[in-house]
């Protein structure tokens, strides 16, 4: 019994996409082909690889076993194709990248205009999500992530820098609102914060340490909406200081208690560990640090 290799990587795809639909999207092969593929597959092994019903699909406990073996198969295949790529002068090719939704997406699409026009070659496939994307199982090239990253033997990460956080009002706010001269002051204001922003307010000025609850008046995980809330006298927001310097120079935005500091949060670049990185990887992970090295 001999199986066509090819219906092996299509059925690992179907199995990481949870869908026939989704993986044909994605292999760009009708659906209607997909599953005579794994039809025949089942077929020939005896045994069934999925369960459908009209509601859902789901891996049998044998699909399962067979998914541990293939998707070592793709991982293969896809270091070879990296390795067959390291040889081309020109990068070039798809580049998935997941970005949190609480990222300045000010800065990022600056850098992206610039990397399109630097990299034609280079198609992006950029995911905007406040969940943590599984780079491996969805096939993600790399990610930004903001903050503390947690324990995986899979990825590999490369630090970008810090962004330093302050706290910023509309002139109009400030005008109208109580005044605020010390760190207690702040909370008689309301905070528009972002949704990964959990932790209490924490305040640093030479040795001097504050910390307090402000009452929250909006969360959101886009630092743009929060930006554009504070603009319109919504209240006090924190907010990275390079996302909101074109708005202090304009006047627009006043920085708030300037003289008492956030603590700065890492930025980094995370990209799977076991995978050759091809090319266009590593470019524009290369172009990312240029640029984060720009901004510090």
């Amino acid at each position: 019994m001999r199986i066509d290799a090819n219906d092996l990587l299509i059925f690992t795809r179907i199995a990481e996409e949870g869908s026939f639909t989704k993986a044909a999207d994605r292999l760009d092969i009708p659906a209607s082909t997909l599953s005579r593929r794994i039809a025949a597959v089942e077929q020939q092994l005896g045994e069934r690889l999925f369960i459908r019903t009209t509601r859902k699909m789901t891996i049998t406990p044998f699909g399962q076993a067979i998914l541990r073996h293939t998707q070592q198969i793709a991982a293969e295949i896809t270091a070879i194709d990296a390795l067959i790529e390291h040889r081309n002068i020109v990068p070039s090719g798809k580049l998935r990248v997941s970005l949190p939704g609480d990222f300045t997406q000010a800065l990022i699409s600056e850098f992206l205009a610039d990397f399109i026009a630097e990299y034609p070659q280079i198609t992006l496939d950029i995911d905007v999500s406040q969940r943590r994307v599984d780079l491996i199982a969805e096939g993600f090239d790399l990610a930004l992530r903001i903050g503390a990253l947690a324990d995986d033997a899979s990825l590999a990460a490369r630090l970008l820098g810090h962004f330093e956080l302050g706290l910023y009002a509309a002139p109009s706010y400030l005008y109208h609102a109580a005044k605020i001269r010390q760190p207690d002051d702040l909370l008689a204001h309301p905070l528009l914060r972002l949704h990964s922003d959990t932790s209490p307010l924490s305040l640093i000025s030479g040795q001097r340490h504050w910390q307090g609850e402000l009452s929250i008046k909006t969360v959101a995980n886009s630092p743009n909406i929060l930006v554009n809330l504070a603009l319109r006298g919504a209240g006090v927001t924190r907010i990275a200081a390079h996302s909101v310097q074109h708005y202090v120079e304009s006047g627009e935005l006043v920085r708030v208690l300037p003289e008492w500091q956030s603590k700065k949060r890492p930025v980094w670049v995370v990209f799977p560990a076991t995978r050759l990185m091809p090319s266009r990887t590593r470019i524009f992970i290369d172009s990312l640090v240029s640029r984060f090295e720009q901004l510090s």
